[in-house]
């Protein structure tokens, strides 16, 4: 699609950029109260708002360390609730680039992105 697009601009002789970035190390630092609050404004409930906060608290022990941590950010590498939680953040960031810019397009695979 951006190909396409590209051309497109090319063809009309209109001006065109593309800038490419990621976030590095999305899901392990994105913030509990940023993916609660997201949440909360998707309309999910007080019980599944619990359980998302005990699912992303989970304790972390590691194999060369006796200490048990407890997460304080990011979400669990690999399960299907890390990928639904990240992606609605990501949605939202989605629709503000949206509705601040008219002849801006974002294109997006997980957490790299392309405008």
């Amino acid at each position: 699609m951006l190909v396409t697009e590209l051309e497109m601009r090319k063809a009309l002789g209109k001006p065109h950029t593309i800038v490419r970035s990621d976030f590095k190390w999305f899901g392990p630092s994105l913030s509990h109260v940023t993916i609660l609050s997201v949440m909360e404004f998707f309309g999910a409930t007080e019980e599944w708002l619990e359980f998302f906060r005990k699912f992303l608290v989970v304790p972390i022990k590691f194999a060369y360390n006796e200490d048990v941590r407890v997460r304080i950010r990011g979400t669990p590498i690999a399960y299907a609730f890390s990928d639904l939680l990240s992606e609605c953040v990501l949605v939202v960031l989605d629709f503000t680039v949206n509705q601040y810019y008219d002849d801006l397009f974002l294109y997006r695979l997980h957490d790299g992105f392309w405008l």
